[in-house]
């Protein structure tokens, strides 16, 4: 498997920021994705993934209120500074529960 300066991919740190990683060096070993995706193959699950690209759009999907619109191409965009979630039309959200709080009954 590569290291943290082999890969590209999306980071999501606690402050709710998503990076889009670069590599620093080109290497031959796998990225995480198919080694993982090869263990899921031996163990009789089917996947076609063939890019990182591809997973983060199906998390994308999976997770539209959150990473609906952080594309690979608003992460290059945004560079080192990253972007924070939900992502909106206007960009980033900086403070998560400006307006109101979610409450377990779902009201505020």
């Amino acid at each position: 498997m590569k290291s943290a300066y082999e890969k590209e991919g999306i980071y999501v740190n606690a402050e709710r920021r998503m990076h889009l990683s670069q590599p620093f060096a080109d290497t031959k070993e796998p990225d995480d994705w198919e080694v993982l995706q090869a263990v899921a193959h031996e163990m009789g699950m089917e996947s076609d993934f063939t890019s990182h690209e591809q997973i983060w759009a199906e998390v994308q999907q999976e997770a539209p209120n959150r990473f609906g619109k952080a594309d690979y191409a608003l992460l290059r965009h945004a560079g080192q500074e990253g972007v924070q979630w939900p992502v909106t039309e206007e960009g980033g959200t900086v403070r998560l529960h400006a307006t109101e709080f979610r409450t377990e009954d779902g009201k505020g």
